[in-house]
């Protein structure tokens, strides 16, 4: 058939790139060969994980290879570096993401980094994840890769197909600053409303003040502003009435006085030409303008400006009795309209001093809201810093709060909502009541809390791993207390306190047992149980280096095994009455009899039972081996004292098995295994393996009758005498170790 497209090939041991029609881009010298995607091809360029990138014409992409590659998607992907551990250092993943050109756009560092991707239907329609039906899973439906997560000491980042790096908790940015809202309106209200009290001024100037003066606006005086305290009905077209509590009250200055007695006469008072006036209202009776100004701070009038809100605020807390601020101003024209002319609204010198409207310059223009600058004529300077200081009106100074950029938009729909610990969420994200503020955006960030739990009594994720690691800590500090724990309560439990009963205990009783019989997940065996492995455990301490009692600890899979297994000799036993394969051949009632003795009393007995990596339970039932324990123990005999002489088909399971079995490797080392495995009765005098079993089965061709019940006759004597024989030097160690 005609290869169609480029691809990887296999031919003696090795794989090449091919093209379409079968000729080699590349030698035929890679472990491995793998489409990624996209055209190119993931290349195993060592027996151990090791990968390059391949183009369609066969050339290596990268310099150096890598733990690993990932698909492609869009021209990226992600590579991977595993430096193993040191006696210091521990197991370190680094990743990168790289462009199918060679180029990185993140370099190999200490970073975790994955695909992100949405999954859309037929139609185009994005699908979530929790809207897929039972029947299906992702891969029904197409997914669309859009971005790639990368984590980096606990921070989130994504990189975006483009090439671009965003931050989703906007760390890079500067800080934004705020304004402590309270404090601002407290202060404001301080500077305004103490002392506040009505100041006049009238003109005759050409403007029409309505066209000039617009309410909410804001107007800055520009010159000094000379005002009395009090006037009657105007006689000039336009009043200026300015609500003050930071007007320079020349008129109480005895010495001003006497050297100027108008000072006294007009009731004089001066505000600053830097003074900022809000327009609260402009009100017209007849043919009287009355410009109402509140004099406020520069910072309240750059702030706040227009903002009508904030003044009428002022406005009703200001008023009295019920009426508003504008509403006394009003008032105040109405009845002075009904009054006699105050004398000095007739003072030709005093109308010269008021003729100029309040923020307009010598055009009748408005002054810029910039401050202007001190003078600094003698005079004048000096004539500032005395309206300044007798008015009191230096400007409000605020909190200013900086506020970051973290994206904390509350709890809902996010890792937060529904978590014990949310309802102590503070602020801005700053806290919540498990986590700080630099762990809390991490995992609000991430989507995913370690320490999330939904109520007080339930265990986060966290607090399992803790109790896990303190039970492992407690496990390390004290190897054998669980095992020694379950063994002693099942003495008292199952055996009435006498532990020599353990000599003939049925182990098989135990399937519905939870305690005693629990299997971890595999079907029912004896030797799989909890009680099995714990007797195993206290008996063969010691033995394997890479053992113990719990099974997540070990660095190899352990298991209980039965040394002597019927099944290829003797056949299924059928309900503990017969042998499926040992009736084939007829067997004398004697024998029959024996053999169902040996199954209910001796197959499940402890003395028939040890500790092993389970890779040698398989290879020891191996057509090799054939379930014979005195074949299997040759095997090993082998390997450790000659092991090119072992079978090849042996030698995978022993080198798996590497580190449990260096301390054994030699004659010396076969025979302390035999010592502690209590094997010694498969040894001869000098310590070699003994063939004690024939090693047929009941299948085998051409085999006799007699031959077959005389190897029958030879494995059920030999089960009879050793099994129970080990099972009281098994009790013996055990005993030992309970004491």
């Amino acid at each position: 058939m005609k290869r169609v497209g480029i691809k990887g090939e296999y031919k003696e041991g090795r794989w090449a790139l091919v093209d379409s029609n079968g000729l080699p881009l590349t030698e035929y010298k890679y472990w491995f060969v793998e489409p990624i995607g996209e055209g190119y091809f993931r290349a195993q360029v060592t027996g151990g994980s090791q990968y390059n990138l391949l183009r369609t014409d066969g050339t290596e992409v990268f310099r150096e290879s890598f733990s690993s590659i990932g698909q492609a998607h869009h021209g990226l992907l992600i590579v991977g570096i595993t430096k193993r551990k040191t006696k210091t250092i521990p197991t370190q993943y680094l990743s990168g993401i790289a462009h199918v050109n060679g180029d990185f756009l993140l370099p190999i560092m200490d970073s975790h980094a994955r695909w992100l991707y949405e999954l859309l239907d037929v139609n185009g329609n994005r699908v979530e994840w929790e809207n897929i039906p039972e029947n299906k899973t992702e891969d029904d439906y197409e997914k669309r890769y859009y971005a790639i997560q990368i984590e980096i000491e606990g921070n989130l980042y994504f990189v975006k197909l483009d090439g671009g790096i965003y931050d989703p908790a906007e760390s890079h940015l500067p800080p934004k600053t705020k304004i402590d809202t309270t404090d601002f309106f407290e202060k404001v209200a301080n500077w305004v409303l103490p002392g506040l009290q009505f100041f006049y001024r009238d003109t005759n100037a050409p403007i029409i003040a309505e066209d000039v003066y617009h309410v909410n606006a804001i107007i800055r005086a520009g010159f000094f502003i000379d005002t009395t305290t009090k006037l009657l009905k105007p006689i000039h077209r336009t009043r200026f009435l300015i609500a003050s509590a930071h007007t320079a009250r020349l008129f109480e200055i005895e010495d001003l006085v006497m050297q100027n007695p108008n000072v006294g006469l007009w009731n004089l008072s001066v505000l600053h030409f830097n003074s900022y006036f809000k327009v609260m209202d402009v009100y017209k009776v007849d043919g009287v303008t009355q410009v109402f100004l509140l004099h406020i701070p520069e910072t309240a009038a750059r702030l706040l400006g227009d903002n009508e809100m904030a003044f009428n605020f002022f406005n009703h807390v200001a008023g009295q009795e019920g009426s508003t601020l504008i509403e006394i101003a009003r008032n105040s024209l109405e009845e002075k309209m009904r009054q006699e002319v105050h004398s000095r609204s007739l003072n030709k010198e005093w109308e010269e001093r008021t003729f100029h409207p309040i923020g307009l310059d010598n055009n009748y223009q408005l002054f810029s809201l910039f401050q202007a600058e001190e003078p600094t004529d003698d005079k004048t300077a000096g004539m500032s810093s005395f309206i300044h200081k007798l008015a009191e009106d230096a400007d409000i100074e605020i909190s200013i709060k900086e506020e970051d950029n973290f994206p904390f938009v509350g709890v809902e729909k996010s890792i937060c909502e529904n978590c014990f610990f949310s309802a102590a969420i503070k602020g801005h994200g700053e806290c919540c009541g498990r986590l700080d503020k630099e762990d809390f955006r991490k995992h609000y960030i991430k989507g995913r809390c370690d320490y999330r739990k939904e109520a007080e009594s339930e265990l986060s994720w966290h607090e399992r791993k803790e109790q896990e690691r303190i039970l492992k800590a407690d496990r390390e500090a004290n190897p054998l207390k669980e095992a020694t724990t379950l063994v002693t309560e099942f003495i008292t439990e199952k055996l009435g306190g006498d532990i020599d009963h353990l000599l003939t205990y049925d182990f098989t009783q135990l399937k519905d047992d939870e305690k005693y019989g629990y299997c971890r997940g595999y079907a029912f065996s004896p030797t799989h149980t909890e009680i099995v492995r714990a007797l195993l455990t206290l008996i063969f301490d010691g033995v394997w280096v890479n053992y113990a009692f719990a099974p997540e600890q070990n660095k190899n899979v352990f298991g209980g095994c039965l040394l002597q297994t019927h099944q290829r000799l003797l056949g299924a036993a059928i309900a503990g009455e017969y042998f499926k394969g040992l009736s084939k051949y007829n067997p004398s009632k004697a024998l029959e009899e024996k053999a169902n003795d040996y199954y209910r009393k001796l197959y499940f007995n402890l003395g028939n039972m040890v500790l092993m990596p389970k890779a040698f339970e398989l290879s020891k039932e191996s057509t090799l081996i054939k379930g014979y324990m005195d074949k299997f123990l040759s095997m090993i005999h082998t390997y450790l004292i000659n092991p090119r002489k072992t079978p090849y088909s042996f030698l995978d399971t022993m080198n798996s098995c590497k580190k449990e079995l260096a301390e054994y490797i030699g004659i010396e080392g076969f025979h302390l295994l035999t010592e502690r495995l209590l094997l010694q009765d498969y040894l001869d005098s000098d310590g070699n393996p003994k063939e004690i079993f024939k090693l047929i089965t009941m299948n085998d061709k051409f085999l006799s009758r007699d031959n077959y019940l005389e190897a029958v006759e030879k494995y059920l004597s030999f089960c009879e005498e050793h099994i129970p024989r080990r099972a009281e030097k098994m009790l013996s160690v055990l005993k030992e170790r309970l004491s």
